[in-house]
């Protein structure tokens, strides 16, 4: 028969000495104070006046994404993993709208995002500067004017951009 235990461990607390990045959420019509944000293992973190915090490590791009009351995705943003070691996230403030979730939702693609720094940020260089990427953001703002809490790829025009985005990258 084993023993009860009752005691307390002899753990430490863990520190999480992730820096802690501010970013605003723009959507077309509201705050996005019904959305919560999602970022790795942090917590979700709530949307007070368009503005959110939450932490990102230094070594390894991020998703943020920006959920409604159903935890459906309704913006999202590639946080690169910082230039250098002596470069920091809590610099760059982030920000989830119509273009950076056009980016992200191109990048987040197979075949598509990459592994290395360098790589990272000639992908998502390539896919910002695409007229098809610019065609997706007008296609997401529109929806997201229509529906503001609806995931957008509820949206035909918004899929159909997507498929034309996503091609124009893998040429």
């Amino acid at each position: 028969c084993g023993g009860g235990g009752g005691g307390t461990p002899n753990n430490p607390p863990v520190t999480d000495d992730r820096p802690i990045v501010n970013g605003r959420v723009e959507l077309p019509a509201g705050d996005g104070s019904a959305l919560k944000v999602l970022a790795g293992a942090n917590e979700p973190a709530a949307v007070k006046d368009g503005a959110f915090s939450v932490r990102l490590r230094d070594d390894a791009p991020a998703l943020i994404t920006a959920v409604n009351a159903n935890n459906e995705p309704v913006l999202m943003a590639v946080s690169p993993t910082p230039a250098s070691k002596a470069a920091t996230r809590a610099g760059t403030q982030p920000v989830l709208n119509a273009q950076t979730t056009a980016i992200a939702m191109i990048y987040l693609m197979p075949y598509v995002a990459q592994a290395e720094p360098d790589d990272e940020q000639a992908m998502l260089s390539l896919i910002t500067g695409l007229p098809e990427t610019a065609a997706l953001a007008s296609a997401l703002q529109d929806a997201l004017t229509a529906s503001p809490a609806t995931p957008p790829l509820d949206n035909a025009a918004v899929r159909a951009a997507l498929t034309d985005a996503v091609n124009a990258t893998l040429r």
